[in-house]
């Protein structure tokens, strides 16, 4: 007997006006909250935009693992834990570190927009990867993504369905087991896509 196909992935579009913008925990500067998950008083999971206007450090948050991208601006330079400071710009992949480590922070060359992926890492695993139009994507099944479109809009394939993502727009997709070949179909820009995972 042919085997039933996999339920599409249920689907949310976060328009902007659904972003919360919110001080950082250190009250060092702004971030614009696109999505999270809480249990009870515990984050599980969040994904945001934050806005880094001059040299600080990051905030702490113990307990979450954190992963970043330059979206826009020269870049970042980053000393992790006392580490050698790592420069972190907009052709570079993601950067990750833990959320309880000391970050120093410095601007390679004025402000920067930063694309922040942050999770508990004793309940998922979690990933932040630029998407190139045409491209595919594996996502385990159940697993949580939410493709972000840094600047001009573009079309997203999974289950067998399409959505249209506009420009500065965020699509959530739980559910999914993968993305469909040549899933990503972007107008310009480097469209993000994060995915979480239960360990």
């Amino acid at each position: 007997m042919p085997q039933p196909s996999p339920a599409p992935p249920v689907a949310s579009l976060i328009p902007p006006d659904r972003f919360r913008r919110q001080p950082w925990k250190n009250g060092g500067g702004v971030t614009t909250e696109i999505a999270a998950v809480t249990d009870g008083d515990r984050l599980l999971w969040r994904v945001s935009v934050a806005e880094v206007t001059a040299d600080q450090p990051f905030s702490l948050f113990p307990g979450l693992e954190r992963i970043l991208a330059v979206v826009e601006g020269a870049g970042l330079r980053l000393g992790v834990d006392g580490d050698p400071p790592v420069t972190v710009t907009p052709s570079d992949g993601a950067f990750r570190f833990r959320g309880e480590a000391p970050v120093t922070c410095a601007l390679v060359g004025g402000p920067c927009r930063v694309f922040n992926l942050m999770f508990d890492r004793e309940r998922l695993d979690g990933t932040l990867r630029r998407i190139a139009p045409g491209a595919a994507a594996e996502a385990p099944p159940g697993a949580t993504s939410l493709v972000f479109a840094t600047e001009a809009g573009l079309h997203v394939r999974a289950g067998g369905r399409t959505w249209q993502v506009p420009g500065g727009h965020a699509l959530r997709l739980d559910g999914a087991g993968g993305f469909d070949a040549g899933a990503f179909e972007a107008g310009g820009g480097a469209p993000l896509l994060a995915t979480l995972t239960r360990r």
